[in-house]
């Protein structure tokens, strides 16, 4: 579906990319920041983890793949009044599918932008959605509904970290604090591996993967252009050390 910062054309390079560079892992795959579920599923489709942990801070969208992997359907279309009933209603799975494939370009309660140019965006978030639940059913998931500072990261865990971009958008009402996450994300670096997207990280943190990041909310707004997945320079294996291009 779509979902703002979503990895939909990337996401089996990522999973490629992680698989290669955790030789020696516990069979354990967290990703505290779940959001569209591109990567999950993804990783799911390896078949390499025992389990997968997935969670995000968001009530609404933890209940929204919840509700998909237990084979509900979200509809294909959806008025202009229900997307604005939605907005102050109880958290639900609907409410969460509103939230983000409903939205303007994924954003959260961005606008309601179902249609343009022709193309019904809700349709097709339909499918990729139905086509995600697919691949996360195929593992053994768990579902959390948790604030990433609080999750539970068992040694040697994989860890895939897609936060909030560093001065992109406000998250959940609130700036998202960087200098904190990169903290915590290095502390977890020296008992597991830990993967981040981001355009940029501190010095050390190196990049094992680039691509050309095309997708925006805002054509208007200036975006670095290159996307990048790191791993911390002190917690690698010696054998997988990756070097600054």
């Amino acid at each position: 579906m779509r979902y703002m910062g979503g990895k939909t054309r990337t996401a089996k390079k990522i999973a490629l990319s992680i698989t290669e560079h955790s030789p020696y892992c516990n069979g354990i795959y967290i990703e505290p920041f779940m959001g569209g579920a591109s990567v999950s599923a993804a990783v799911a489709a390896t078949d390499k983890f025992k389990h997968l942990l997935l969670s995000d801070i968001d009530p609404n969208l933890i209940l929204l793949w919840t509700a998909g992997l237990d084979g509900w359907i979200p509809p294909d279309s959806m008025s202009r009044q229900e997307y604005m009933e939605l907005k102050s209603s109880e958290d639900s799975a609907l409410r969460g599918w509103a939230c983000y494939a409903a939205s303007h370009s994924g954003k959260p309660w961005g606008g309601y932008g179902t249609t343009a140019s022709g193309r019904n965006y809700l349709e097709e978030s339909v499918r990729l959605f139905r086509k995600r639940c697919e691949s996360l059913n195929s593992a053994n998931v768990k579902l959390q509904q948790i604030d990433y500072r609080e999750l539970n990261y068992p040694d040697k865990s994989i860890i895939y970290a897609d936060p909030p971009y560093h001065n992109t958008e406000i998250y959940r009402g609130e700036k998202f604090n960087s200098k904190e996450f990169w903290m915590r994300m290095r502390e977890l670096s020296k008992r597991c591996f830990v993967f981040v997207s981001e355009y940029l990280a501190p010095e050390d943190w190196l990049p094992i993967w680039t691509t050309e990041r095309k997708a925006t909310i805002d054509p208007y707004i200036s975006r670095p252009n290159l996307e990048r997945l790191y791993m911390c320079r002190d917690g690698l294996p010696p054998h997988s050390t990756p070097t600054r291009p």
